[in-house]
Formats: structure tokens, C-alpha cells, sequence
């Protein structure tokens, strides 16, 4: 008899800590679930919570020349006008390209095909700031200029 009972505790006993296992598991995962789906409803991006259409200028750096003069146009479209004009010395060479750009997963960088490469920018309050092609920071970041600032408004 005393074999009896403690079989069936020990039986209860595993049943009823798997139960719970189980139970704080799917509450868990359910916790999860509702987290993420609060962070894609939330999901502030630099597509939906910046003004970013419009007109970015600024002269970025360049190795066989001593500057880029870049005004780049981003419409709500997705294409893009780009001008560029080449400073060497006296010397301006313009060119103009047009064409289509893509927001990346994040909603945080546009990318675009300039002539066989891939450019990209990350889009912020007013600016776009040149990127490597892996969407890094350029290393001369800080040392030089890599930002386009939106016309018409105040630099802050």
C-alpha cells in the first residue's frame, strides 16, 4: 500500500510541475508575441516619423578632387534626381543622375544604383549621412564632411 501511494505522488508531483513548466512557457512565448507585435505597431522609423521628401546638399569628400558638391532630390515616389558637381581647383565638372532608391528593413537608410554602386544614406532630422556600402559609418566621419543637409531649413 505505502508502494501505491508514493507512486502516485511521485506521478502527481511530475504531472503537475510539467503543468506548470509548460504553462509558464506559453506565457512566456505569448508575452513575446505581444511585445513584438506592440514594437511593429509602434515601429518608429525615419519613413513614418521624419519629413524626409526634399532637397539635400552639402560637399562631401572625394580622392581625386577636393570636394563633390551633391544636391540630391528624394521624392515620396522613391526616385531620386541627383547632382554632383566635381571641385578641382578652378575646375567644376557637373553631372546629373536620376533614378530609383529603396528604404532598407530598418526604415532607416535609402539606398540607390549611381552607376554601377551602390550609395547609401541614413536618413535623419534634416539630413542624410553618407554610409559605407555594409550601411556603416564612413571612418572619416568625424575628420570630414559626410552629411547632406535639407535646404530651407536651419542648420541646428
Amino acid at each position: 500500500m505505502k508502494t501505491i501511494a508514493i507512486i502516485l505522488t511521485a506521478v502527481s508531483a511530475t504531472l503537475l510541475f510539467s503543468c506548470k513548466s509548460e504553462t509558464k512557457s506559453d506565457s512566456f512565448n505569448e508575452q513575446k508575441e505581444i511585445v513584438n507585435k506592440e514594437k511593429i505597431m509602434d515601429g518608429h522609423t525615419s519613413i513614418n516619423s521624419l519629413d524626409w521628401e526634399g532637397t539635400y546638399e552639402g560637399t562631401l569628400p572625394c580622392v581625386d578632387c577636393d570636394g563633390v558638391f551633391t544636391e540630391l532630390t528624394v521624392n515620396n515616389d522613391e526616385t531620386f534626381l541627383l547632382i554632383e558637381t566635381k571641385i578641382k581647383g578652378d575646375k567644376k565638372d557637373k553631372t546629373s543622375k536620376e533614378g530609383l532608391y529603396q528604404w532598407d528593413e530598418t526604415g532607416s537608410n535609402i539606398s540607390m544604383k549611381i552607376d554601377g554602386r551602390t550609395t547609401i544614406y541614413k536618413v535623419g532630422e534634416n539630413r542624410l549621412v553618407l554610409l559605407d556600402a555594409n550601411g556603416n559609418l564612413l571612418p572619416q566621419t568625424k575628420t570630414k564632411n559626410t552629411i547632406l543637409q535639407k535646404k530651407g531649413v536651419a542648420n541646428k
